[in-house]
């Protein structure tokens, strides 16, 4: 598995599992460091890097904030794509 985008019809993006795992991460804890979601996927024996990070930024489905250091948070988008993980996911960049 990698972290490289696949592309749908009509140039969409596609979520692999590593993306929607970490979708899955930050919708349950809401405000994660990168270093926990990381830490997260070792323990469920799941691929996970910047790539997907940057990906799903990228797709609007998360944002980076400034608390008490960086942090991550799923965005509205991303929820809806995650509802909609249960088969394949094809979102549109922003």
């Amino acid at each position: 598995m990698t972290g490289e985008p696949q592309t749908g019809s009509g140039g969409t993006c596609m979520l692999n599992d590593a993306d929607r795992r970490v979708l899955e991460i930050l919708n349950t804890k809401l405000l994660v460091t990168k270093d926990e979601v990381a830490r997260q996927l070792r323990q469920d024996n799941a691929n996970g890097t910047d790539l997907n990070f940057q990906k799903l930024k990228e797709m609007g489905l998360i944002e980076k904030v400034e608390s008490l250091g960086t942090c991550w948070v799923i965005t509205q988008k991303g929820m809806r794509a995650l509802r909609g993980s249960h088969r394949p996911t094809d979102i549109r960049g922003p």
